[in-house]
């Protein structure tokens, strides 16, 4: 008897899931469209999206929306900054795409367990560390070690800044 109770609340919690997954994914494909060409890796609002998809959503959710993302772009559907690329993780900026579901769900894991403005910005700049790190790993073997760090990471951190910053703001608001 307590199994009919039990079914219903799973059925909504994984429709819920998948709603907020697939919502989450159409914003970060969104926030890709927003391109800057910068070499050697471009700017987008990717990242701004994420952390502000992590901030309001559950780890799980977070988590979802990315891997949505990425299971669009293998599939060959124009995500990736309005272009399509199925082999995406074998390119320049592979790094920073594989980084982003590890990077969501440990931003949303860590503003809920920090559940402070400044939890929340220490959240993000765990995130965005996640993100820089594998970026700048990926990034090497394209363009060497000093360009990857100045091109692949020391160039993003003022609009990283803003960015989480502005996820923080609409956040609180």
């Amino acid at each position: 008897m307590e199994l009919l109770f039990v079914l219903p609340k799973l059925r909504l919690n994984s429709l819920r899931w998948l709603i907020a997954s697939f919502c989450g994914s159409l914003l970060i494909t969104l926030g890709a469209m927003i391109h800057i060409p910068t070499l050697p890796v471009g700017t987008t609002l990717q990242t701004f999206v994420i952390f502000l998809l992590a901030l309001t959503l559950s780890p799980r959710e977070a988590l979802g929306s990315v891997l949505f993302y990425l299971v669009w772009a293998t599939l060959g559907l124009p995500v990736l900054c309005g272009r399509a690329n199925s082999l995406w993780f074998m390119g320049i900026s592979s790094g920073y795409l594989i980084a982003f579901p590890f990077a969501a769900y440990l931003i949303s894991y860590l503003a809920r367990k920090w559940n402070s403005t400044m939890g929340k910005i220490g959240a993000i700049a765990c995130g965005q560390a996640v993100i820089y790190t594998l970026g700048f790993l990926f990034l090497i073997p394209f363009i060497g070690v000093k360009a990857a760090f100045i091109g692949g990471v020391a160039v993003f951190i003022p609009t990283a800044v803003l960015k989480a910053l502005l996820a923080v703001c609409i956040k609180r608001s």
